[in-house]
């Protein structure tokens, strides 16, 4: 399991609206990835682990833009070069195709908001 493809995953997926499998490999990990934090105590799993529940947060609305800023920056694991910039691109892309998707999980559309 590579921690960033699964981020790479989660934008891929919320910028093409397909909400509900960024939130299945989400709800995926919850499952599995606690296991195996407690059996190997690895702090950069269960560091990407509060990540991905702070996605999931933003995502259905529980989570402040800021506030997600702030659980991927203070536990931010990943293997990249520009580590600022990665950030900055990750948190915009999910802005925007939360904004223009009207996205509020479970409850979504998935059709763009007034510009069509």
């Amino acid at each position: 399991m590579n921690p960033l493809f699964d981020l790479e995953i989660i934008e891929s997926a919320v910028l093409s609206g397909e909400v509900d499998d960024a939130m299945n490999l989400i709800q995926k990990r919850k499952r599995n990835l606690p296991g195996i934090v407690n059996a190997y105590k690895n702090e950069k799993l269960r560091s990407h682990l509060k990540v991905l529940l702070g996605i999931e947060g933003y995502l259905e609305d529980h989570e402040s833009f800021d506030s997600l800023l702030s659980i991927i920056t203070s536990n931010f694991v990943y293997d990249v070069d520009d580590r600022e910039g990665f950030i900055n691109n990750f948190m915009y892309q999910l802005y925007y195709s939360k904004d223009r998707y009207n996205i509020r999980f479970p409850h979504f559309d998935g059709k763009r908001c007034n510009d069509l």
